[in-house]
């Protein structure tokens, strides 16, 4: 991740979920957030997978905790249950029970 930009393999990828909602780009000097904003490159051990969460700006995933075992994986998302910008308004009503592809 370079400047919140998604990186495979050294290409630029793909990432038509990502969300941001904070305009601020933490520099891989700051050690407090820097995985937010940049981070690796990392290689991913066999058997593992690097999950990330949409609300990128928000979300504390593989880029704070680390990998997650592909054992420990119950199933796959394929709806959006809820969403909401903040805990008590803007909800998104157009997103809710959309079908994820």
């Amino acid at each position: 991740i370079r400047q919140k930009k998604l990186y495979l393999n050294g290409s630029p990828a793909e990432d038509p979920h990502a969300h941001f909602t904070d305009s601020t780009l933490y520099s891989s000097a700051d050690s407090t957030a820097r995985q937010r904003d940049n981070l690796g490159p990392k290689t991913i051990p066999p058997g593992n997978i690097f999950v990330m969460g949409d609300n990128r700006d928000r979300s504390l995933d593989s880029r704070f905790w680390g990998f997650v075992d592909i054992t420990k994986v119950r199933g796959k998302a394929f709806m959006i249950y809820w969403s909401w910008e903040s805990f008590f308004n803007n909800f998104r009503w157009r997103r809710l029970g959309k079908l994820i592809e």
